[in-house]
């Protein structure tokens, strides 16, 4: 059985694939496809091979009373990966976590020795997402988590991990093996991430083609605004329910949808992120994305998103006073988390209250 091991990694579609995996997979066990996609898929394989501060992770903590208990679950998962491999008839399997990435060089070479011995082949599926783009979409993922002024980085402080994260898996299934695609709309198939994923599957194995379902799709730069105020307020992840259904307002919300996306206040600071990489970019370029659209190199420009006051005035320029009045209207509109502590039960509690005295 032959393996596609996708490592993401974050913020290249990894969660819209892996939902419209698991959407399908009755459909891709038809076609004898195996695809592993437990609850909480991206923890589940890659918490025992990953080192003990990302273990931390507030989710993990809030799931998991000890470490212990953590790599106990992640252990019984492996064994029934394992146990679905040995009695699947399948041609492929496919395993997907944007963690797989983030994994230290002794975790990859205790998880690779693992899967060398379950596989006859193992093709790893892999991302490029342009730097600067990716620190765009990593600012507002990590503003819609939870992140204060203080805990985002600056243009000049990212770090672009892309080539160390492929290098340490060439070391234990050569190049020829890792398979780099493009996160770039006109190198995509149809401009869609998931079509482009079956796209390397059905290249792999059996043709597939399966609905597309998105997910963590990026929101107005107002409505980041309002989160990078508010989350001083709340502690940085785990999410708690308040906080996840107005993430879902300001994601599904047609009048908020209307509001401009994030965008680089000038074309300095993305040309900066990319000139700082470039060299890693160029030997992504030059190793696995000949014939598709490269990563663009940039140059050396300078720019005045240089501290954290220049990123938070970049940030709040969004905030208008008309998409404060939106984004106020859409997120107060509804009737909130139901709850003990919510003004709705503590109302039902006193009527019940005056009703039996």
């Amino acid at each position: 059985m032959k393996l596609i091991l996708h490592i993401g990694p974050h913020k290249t579609g990894s969660s819209s694939i892996q939902a419209s995996l698991k959407n399908s997979q009755d459909y891709l066990a038809e076609n004898r496809i195996l695809f592993f996609g437990p609850q909480h898929m991206i923890w589940s394989l890659a918490a025992l091979y990953t080192e003990f501060w990302n273990r931390e992770n507030p989710f993990l903590k809030q799931k998991f009373a000890s470490d212990d208990e953590l790599m106990k679950w992640s252990a019984a998962h492996w064994s029934e990966f394992e146990r679905l491999v040995a009695t699947s008839d399948a041609e492929i399997a496919i395993i997907s976590s944007e963690q797989f990435s983030t994994l230290p060089p002794d975790g990859i070479a205790r998880m690779m020795e693992r899967l060398i011995g379950m596989f006859d082949d193992i093709k790893v599926v892999v991302y490029a997402r342009d730097p600067a783009s990716l620190y765009l979409s990593s600012l507002q993922e990590g503003i819609k988590s939870g992140w204060r002024l203080r805990d985002a980085p600056l243009p000049d402080e990212y770090e672009y991990r892309l080539r160390g994260q492929i290098e340490r898996y060439v070391t234990h299934v050569a190049a020829e093996n890792i398979i780099v695609r493009s996160f770039d709309r006109q190198n995509l198939k149809d401009g869609d991430v998931v079509k482009d994923f079956c796209g390397v599957v059905s290249a792999e194995g059996p043709e597939i083609d399966i609905p597309s379902m998105s997910r963590n799709e990026s929101i107005p730069g107002a409505a980041l605004a309002w989160f990078l105020s508010a989350n001083e307020l709340s502690p940085y992840l785990p999410r708690t329910e308040d906080h996840n259904l107005v993430v879902r307002i300001m994601m599904q919300s047609p009048e908020i949808g209307t509001l401009p996306k994030m965008k680089f206040g000038t074309n300095a600071i993305a040309e900066a992120i990319r000139h700082r990489f470039a060299e890693d970019s160029a030997w992504i370029n030059e190793r696995f994305l000949r014939g598709q659209v490269p990563l663009p190199l940039g140059q050396a420009m300078s720019h005045d998103t240089t501290s954290r006051e220049a990123l938070r005035d970049w940030i709040m320029s969004y905030m208008t006073v008309d998409a404060m009045k939106l984004i106020t209207e859409q997120v107060t509109a509804g009737e909130g988390i139901p709850g003990p502590g919510t003004r709705s039960a503590r109302m039902a509690r006193r009527a019940r209250a005056a009703a039996r005295a």
